[in-house]
């Protein structure tokens, strides 16, 4: 189990397609999107041409997928003054569906829905997944509906999730080969996550993941582990996870988001030793990750 606390680095080179050279236009990247909070940069890391590849599959996941919850939450915006106030939500009425507009910080319930991924299929038994499987969506609330536009009472919500997985997997793939280049440095691993970022690659599903089951909430806000694990002769880089740890959902008995893993890549034998431990099997790697997690403590805002 370990975590980096260094300053993060100068790299030198795109870290997702290895170009070096002046004409790529290195620009720094934000290994934890800025629009999730994000700040902290590895410094030239990234070229023009795949800063707009990520850039698109952020943007789908902060202003799309995340827009109400990041409003109600008041998470960074480069547009603060073009930022919308309110968002539509459908109501279940005795005569159908009925759509409202209702302020984001004050009226609207701003859901943030995550998927409860299964283990990444190359840490399955078999090594390999044929697709996602059956995926559940965790839903929470940052506050129940209250505003005078609605009648008195309790007021069902409809809610119809529409997430792309393969585009939320990249963008977890994204945070933890960045984190992963800053811990070991840009040649301490053989890397398997940049063609996942780059869209080169279509079975997201074998190296993003989740810890199965459902869990309470974090202390923190934002919380994150490596751990290694020892698969068919190879000794794997895990990243583990866990964005908004501390919201729960009262009716659900405080069961918070998931713990999201990223296989990131093969350690070189040179930082094997940076492990004390290898693990030989998911469930207790599983167990220790969430154990980890659950002592990070929240950063302080002053």
């Amino acid at each position: 189990m370990a975590k980096n606390v260094s300053p993060y680095p100068l790299i030198g080179k795109c870290i997702y397609c290895g170009a070096d050279d002046l004409a790529a236009g290195l620009t720094d990247e934000h290994v934890i999107p800025k629009s999730l909070g994000g700040k902290h940069q590895l410094r030239e890391a990234t070229c023009v041409k795949c800063t707009d590849i990520t850039k698109r599959i952020e943007g789908y996941i902060t202003g799309s997928h995340l827009a109400v919850f990041r409003t109600a939450a008041n998470v960074f915006t480069r547009h603060k003054k073009n930022r919308r106030t309110e968002f539509p939500q459908l109501l279940r009425t005795d005569n159908g569906l009925k759509e409202v507009m209702l302020d984001a910080k004050t009226e609207h319930p701003a859901p943030l829905s995550l998927p409860h991924f299964n283990l990444p299929g190359l840490l399955h038994e078999k090594g390999s997944a044929e697709n996602w499987g059956d995926v559940g969506i965790g839903f929470w609330i940052k506050h129940e509906i209250s505003t005078p536009k609605l009648p008195t009472g309790r007021v069902p919500m409809y809610h119809e999730e529409k997430l792309d997985f393969d585009l939320l997997g990249r963008v977890i793939a994204k945070i933890a080969h960045c984190e992963a280049v800053n811990f070991l440095g840009i040649d301490g691993f053989d890397p398997y996550l940049p063609d996942i970022v780059l869209g080169h690659r279509n079975d997201v599903f074998n190296l993003i993941g989740a810890i199965e089951g459902r869990y309470a909430p974090l202390e923190a806000d934002m919380a994150w582990v490596f751990a290694a694990i020892r698969k068919q002769n190879k000794v794997l880089l895990v990243y583990c996870l866990r964005m908004f740890a501390n919201m729960g959902f009262a009716n659900l008995d405080k069961i918070g988001p998931p713990y999201f893993l990223a296989v990131v890549g093969e350690l070189h034998p040179d930082k094997v030793n940076l492990f004390p431990r290898i693990f030989i099997d998911t469930g207790t790697l599983s167990i220790e990750l969430m154990a980890t997690l659950k002592k990070v403590k929240p950063v302080s805002n002053n």
